[in-house]
């Protein structure tokens, strides 16, 4: 029967199709998996890196805080005896 003939060789088409399909499809979950790990992995690398950007501005505060609060009659007073001008912030 040529009908019968017809939707046969139609129906292995679409088994081919399936099968390549199902293939790529495991292909690309395989993949998604992989660049998935990457990007937690690269997230937490950049809250890590802030973290210690956050703690690095925070002591370099601190430092300026302190070097504020040096009385300019004891910075001048080593910038003499060193004879070298001591390097002071400005804000």
């Amino acid at each position: 029967i040529p009908a019968v003939s017809k939707m046969r060789t139609e129906l292995n088409r679409y088994q081919v199709a399936f099968t390549e399909t199902a293939a790529e499809n495991k292909q690309l979950k395989k993949k998604n998996k992989t660049l998935s790990a990457s990007l937690d992995k690269a997230k937490e690398g950049s809250v890590l890196k802030r973290l210690e950007n956050a703690k690095l501005r925070q002591d370099y505060e601190a430092a300026l805080k302190t070097l504020d609060s040096i009385p300019p009659e004891v910075i001048r007073f080593y910038e003499n005896r060193t004879q070298e001008p001591a390097m002071r912030h400005d804000k």
